[in-house]
């Protein structure tokens, strides 16, 4: 992640950053983009592979690690 995205990132955290708010920072993340992308239609996205989504961004961003935790915030 590079410094500018970093500081963003602290910012929203401080923030406390509703989910829609941190999600959209993650898909505008060029690091996580080979976990979670936008779709062609620019309307939706999808996670490319949960179980490296679940290691590396989940942590990164939530207080939580769990990938079932992450889709009940989606669904919420």
């Amino acid at each position: 992640m590079n410094e500018d995205k970093a500081k963003d990132f602290q910012i929203l955290r401080k923030r406390a950053a509703s989910f829609p708010s941190l999600l959209h920072h993650i898909l505008s993340t060029p690091d996580c983009q080979h976990f979670i992308s936008w779709l062609p239609n620019g309307r939706s996205w999808r996670v490319l592979d949960s179980a490296a989504f679940e290691k590396y961004v989940i942590p990164k961003y939530f207080r939580h690690n769990k990938f079932s935790s992450f889709l009940r915030q989606v669904s919420g």
